[in-house]
Formats: C-alpha cells, structure tokens, sequence
C-alpha cells in the first residue's frame, strides 16, 4: 500500500470488510429496498468505501450500481450558500 491522495481501490482497500460486507448483503438482496449514507470528517475514506462497493457490484449480476460525484453538480460549496 502506498500513500496516495486519490481514493484507494482493489489491494489498497483495507480495513473497511465490516461496511463492505453490510452494504453488499443489503444492495444484493432483491427484496431489500436500502439506502446508505456515509457520513464523516473529509479524508477517511468515504469516496473509497463507495467506489469499492461499486466495483464489487460490477462483477456481479442483478444490480447495475451507478456513481456519481455530487461535487460535479454542486456549483457552490457550504459556505458560500
């Protein structure tokens, strides 16, 4: 694993099994109509849980996940609105 600012994918995602596992069980299961929020302080590893669960849905059938970021949308941050 090597520092890096942008966010860890694939062997350099670790220590996050725990999350992983409840939003994949949850996402997968057909019946389950679930959503998740991610909610902390910049810099832990949010955008990372979310692209891991993406790319792990990916390989499976039955869900198309979809990613986006919002800060693409977003034109004003917090504070200036």
């Amino acid at each position: 694993m090597v520092f890096t600012l942008q966010p860890a994918v694939k062997d350099d995602f670790v220590d996050r099994k725990y999350i992983l596992a409840d939003m994949l069980s949850s996402l997968e299961d057909g019946s389950t109509r679930m959503g998740f929020a991610l909610v902390g302080p910049r810099r832990i590893g949010k955008t990372s849980i979310l692209k891991e669960v993406v790319r792990r849905l990916r390989r499976g059938k039955g869900v198309v996940p979809v990613y986006f970021p919002l800060w693409d949308i977003v034109e004003n941050t917090l504070p200036e609105l």
